[in-house]
């Protein structure tokens, strides 16, 4: 349709309007849709409907990648054909893609990537992400040299309690079998009466680096 309107007989430069175009309508409708799903305009649990527009904003980010995916081999064809008489046009575009890929992995893997890891822990259970973040944990005091060994005791068996309710492993007849029974947590420092575990299956509404859960206390 662009081509058709005689706006430009450049192919680079069509290609880089089509892209600009696409981005900001995409842009556009994704700002809109997630107005939608923060204000539960489709209902508290439409979880259906969050689904399928989680699915359609990813569908309007590969269309964005790919308007200016074109752009940029529709570019690269067009600075490796001017450069003809310098160098071979394959020898141009193999040049060219060594810089991009200089200029965009670090930028990739410093921001993109752990914002990726950051959403991803976002999914987590609130329970397992306490668990992953007290693993952590756990392994810093076992590197640790000056940690006593009544201290990794205690963490340890505070890891089996946290396992236990992060991942619900307590059965109804075990949980049947168990009640009324004193829990006793035995160490090198004594032994103590604990509160009996509790499952805890509620969906995470905090960050990674917002869990503050120790094992020392």
């Amino acid at each position: 349709a662009l081509a058709s309107s005689d706006l430009s007989s450049e192919d680079a430069l069509l290609g880089v309007v089509l892209a600009l175009v696409l981005s900001a309508t995409s842009f556009l409708f994704i700002f809109l849709l997630d107005k939608m799903v923060d204000h539960h305009l489709l209902g508290e649990e439409s979880e259906v409907a969050d689904a399928a527009i989680e699915k359609l904003i990813t569908a309007l980010g590969v269309l964005v990648g790919f308007s200016w995916e074109q752009s940029f081999d529709v570019a690269v064809d067009v600075v490796a054909e001017s450069n003809e008489e310098r160098m071979p046009p394959a020898f141009s575009k193999m040049l060219m893609s060594v810089l991009l890929v200089l200029i965009v992995f670090p930028a990739w893997r410093l921001y993109i990537l752990r914002t990726e890891r950051d959403l991803a822990e976002d999914d987590l259970d609130e329970g397992r992400l306490k668990l992953k973040v007290l693993c952590e944990q756990q392994r810093d005091l076992l590197l640790n040299k000056e940690v006593e060994e009544r201290t990794l005791d205690l963490a340890h068996l505070r890891m089996k309690q946290y396992r236990r309710e992060a991942l619900g492993s307590h059965s109804t007849a075990h949980s049947a079998l168990c009640a009324g029974r004193k829990h006793l947590r035995v160490t090198v420092g004594g032994i103590a009466e604990v509160e009996a575990p509790v499952e805890s299956r509620k969906r995470a509404t905090t960050r990674h680096s917002e869990i503050t859960q120790s094992l020392l206390g």
